[in-house]
């Protein structure tokens, strides 16, 4: 010890100390705020999941002030959101990449929930009620898509009624 005290001499020794406040002060917050299971980026995922909800939300409710879910005006309000609502344009991307956002962010959640093993310890409920609000976001994802009635969203409903179809339980 006497060999790393005699080493810390002039400007290391004034280093050691700088080093030696922050690791009192600064670093024992950071250490204090975000424990160790948060250092994972995946952590964050299920808040990220509920920041691109709330996200989701707000442009949804924005856009329901100009869409009109009738069958024959569904497409010209969409294309007077994006023509003639101040900002719509832009309104209308990010409610459209915030659900693609929510769907990838609410499938990695789910997965590394799983593949961690953290829905064992005490969350069964927790992992029962993320396995349905999963399912419902797909689910909103597909009937978000299929809002708006272009051909790409007919082609998309003739696909999902296949796919029913051909489920023995739910099918004809």
């Amino acid at each position: 010890m006497d060999a790393t005290l005699a080493r810390r001499t002039g400007f290391v020794a004034f280093l050691y100390w700088i080093w030696d406040g922050i690791d009192r002060t600064i670093f024992t917050a950071i250490k204090f705020s975000f424990p160790a299971r948060f250092v994972s980026p995946f952590g964050f995922l299920g808040m990220l999941t509920f920041i691109v909800f709330v996200i989701l939300g707000i442009s949804g409710a924005l856009l329901m002030f100009y869409y009109q879910p009738i069958l024959d005006r569904a497409w010209d309000s969409v294309e007077f959101i994006n023509n003639e609502v101040p900002y719509g344009f832009h309104i209308r991307n990010i409610h459209y990449h915030g659900s693609n956002a929510m769907v990838l962010l609410a499938i990695l959640h789910m997965y590394y929930q799983y593949f961690s093993g953290r829905y064992k310890i005490r969350n069964e409920i927790l992992w029962v009620t993320g396995v349905i609000l999963g399912t419902v976001t797909i689910l909103e994802a597909f009937t978000g898509y299929d809002i708006i009635f272009s051909e790409r969203a007919e082609l998309a409903i003739s696909i999902a009624a296949s796919l029913t179809n051909s489920i023995p339980v739910a099918g004809p």
